[in-house]
C-alpha cells in the first residue's frame, strides 16, 4: 500500500478499515495516516486549502443532515461542519477553493436538482449561480479567477463542460462533444491545461482527457480499458487519479506522467482508494 519518493501530500478516501474515511499519504516518508473515523457512509472528496493547512471533505456522518461539507486541520483535528442545510437532508459536494482563497464553489441539490453555488470560504452567504432545471455539478475556477468551468446535463441530457462569469451570467459551452459525457474538470498548476473525465455515452470506461488552453484541443491520456475517476494534478505533466480494471475490483490511486508515459502506483491493496487531492509541501 505504501509508496515513498518525491515530496508532497496526498489526501484520499478509503474504505480499507470499513467505512470510507479521509487518509493522508506523506510522499517523502511513504507513511499513511487516517484523519477521520466516521460512521457509515463515512467521509470522502478531500480538497486542500491554498496553504495546505486545512482539508475540506464531504461527510455523511449525520444521516439526518445528508451529506455535509466539513473542514479540518491537516492532522485531522478541529473537524466542523462548514456547508449544510439545517434541518434538511441534502447533498453538498464538489468543494473548490477560489484562486484568492476567499470563496469556494460547491454543488448541491437543496433546490431540488443540482446547482452550482458560491460561498465565502467560511461557508457563509451561499448563493445559487446556475438556477437551471438541469443538473450542474463539479465546478472549478479558472486560475486567473475570471471564469468558472462546470459540468451540466442541460445539453441532450449528456454532461458537457460549460463556462460562466463569476456572477453566473454568460453561460456558454466550453467543451461539447456529441456522443460523450464530460465532467470533473481540474486545472493544472499553471492553468495551461485542464484535465477532465470523458466517457462515450452509455458505453466504454471513463477516461481522462487533457485540454490544451492555448490550442483548444484535447487528447485522452489514459489507456482506454480501465475505469478512471477524480483527476488532480501533481505538476503540469503529471496527473494523480483513481483507477480500477473493472467493477468488483478495488480502486487504486496512481500517478501518470503522460508526456513520459510513466505510471506509478501510489495506493492500492486491501479496500478501495479514491478521491485523490495533491498538494506540494
Amino acid at each position: 500500500m505504501r509508496y515513498s519518493g518525491g515530496q508532497g501530500y496526498l489526501a484520499f478516501a478509503t474504505d480499507m478499515n470499513g467505512n470510507y474515511q479521509i487518509g493522508l499519504l506523506d510522499l517523502k516518508s511513504g507513511q499513511t495516516s487516517f484523519l477521520t473515523d466516521s460512521p457509515s457512509p463515512g467521509d470522502a472528496e478531500p480538497r486542500w486549502s491554498l496553504d495546505g493547512q486545512l482539508l475540506y471533505f464531504v461527510s455523511g456522518r449525520d444521516q439526518s443532515s445528508g451529506y455535509v461539507i466539513y473542514s479540518a486541520k491537516r492532522d485531522g483535528s478541529s473537524q466542523q461542519p462548514l456547508i449544510q442545510v439545517p434541518g434538511r437532508n441534502t447533498i453538498n459536494a464538489g468543494f473548490a477553493v477560489s484562486p484568492d482563497g476567499r470563496q469556494a464553489l460547491f454543488h448541491t441539490n437543496r433546490d431540488g436538482n443540482f446547482e452550482i453555488y458560491v460561498t465565502d470560504i467560511d461557508g457563509r452567504s451561499p448563493r445559487n449561480l446556475t438556477n437551471h432545471p438541469a443538473n450542474d455539478v463539479t465546478a472549478v475556477w479558472s486560475p486567473d479567477g475570471a471564469k468558472i468551468i462546470f459540468a451540466s446535463d442541460r445539453q441532450d441530457n449528456e454532461y458537457q463542460l460549460f463556462e460562466m462569469n463569476l456572477d453566473g451570467s454568460g453561460i456558454a459551452p466550453f467543451i461539447s462533444a456529441p456522443g460523450t459525457s464530460n465532467y470533473a474538470p481540474r486545472f493544472s498548476p499553471s492553468g495551461k491545461r485542464l484535465a477532465f473525465i470523458t466517457r462515450e455515452s452509455l458505453v466504454g470506461a471513463p477516461q481522462i482527457a487533457v485540454y490544451e488552453m492555448s490550442t483548444g484541443r484535447f487528447d485522452i491520456v489514459t489507456n482506454g480499458f480501465d475505469t478512471h475517476a477524480r483527476p488532480d494534478w501533481i505538476n503540469d505533466s503529471t496527473l494523480v487519479y483513481a483507477s480500477r480494471v473493472s467493477e468488483g475490483v478495488p480502486w487504486g490511486i496512481f500517478s501518470l506522467d503522460f508526456e513520459k508515459r510513466i505510471r506509478t502506483t501510489l495506493l492500492a491493496g486491501r479496500g478501495n482508494f479514491t478521491d485523490p487531492a495533491w498538494i506540494n509541501d
